[in-house]
Order: C-alpha cells, then sequence, then structure tokens
C-alpha cells in the first residue's frame, strides 16, 4: 500500500506541474473547456458576446413554438377513398379467385 501512494507522488502533471495525478485528470484542464453557443444569425452572436461581457445579465427571451394537428379533414378523406375503393368489387374478386387458385397450385407441388 506505501509503495502505491510513493508511486502516485512521484506522478507529476504536464499540463500544470502539479503531483498525484496525470493531464487528462489535470482539474486546470476542465476549467479551461469552453462551451459552444450556436445562434441563427450573425447578428445574435454579436448580442451575447455582449451580454456575457457586461456581466451577470440573465437570459429571460425565451419562445416556445407549438402545433396542433387537426386530423378529421385527413378521415373524411380517408374514408371517401375507401368508399371510392369499395365500388370496385370486380377487382377484388378476380383477385380472390386468382389467389385461390395459386394457392391449390402450391399445395398441388408439395
Amino acid at each position: 500500500m506505501e509503495k502505491d501512494v510513493k508511486k502516485k507522488l512521484k506522478i507529476e502533471c504536464f499540463k500544470c506541474g502539479g503531483k498525484s495525478h496525470y493531464a487528462f485528470e489535470c482539474l486546470s484542464k476542465k476549467k479551461d473547456k469552453k462551451t459552444m453557443q450556436v445562434t441563427w444569425s450573425d447578428s445574435e452572436s454579436n448580442q451575447s458576446s455582449e451580454k456575457e461581457s457586461n456581466g451577470s445579465e440573465e437570459c429571460t427571451n425565451f419562445i416556445a413554438f407549438t402545433a396542433c394537428v387537426n386530423e378529421e379533414p385527413l378521415l373524411k378523406e380517408a374514408s371517401s377513398e375507401l368508399s371510392e375503393s369499395s365500388d370496385s368489387n370486380d377487382d377484388d374478386m378476380s383477385f380472390d379467385t386468382t389467389y385461390d387458385t395459386l394457392y391449390k397450385e402450391c399445395l398441388s407441388l408439395k
């Protein structure tokens, strides 16, 4: 156990020159990390930079977008399409008979 402590004390950080930690564990490195700010236009970026330099101004300008979908017209359109397709029962009948014929042929091949 004592060897581990001595070994840890010999470790030197290349970032800050401190002892007992590596550069990837260095607290000063973590403090240096910057955040990225994304804006819609350059003018917003300049305004936010000015606010940051002024000190402790708080951002209170928020916008929320919502949407509402009315499904009734879609349902009416779908039901009208269904009623139009039900008029073509002849196509359905020919499909059914063709399917039955193919099914019987498939069974006979086994």
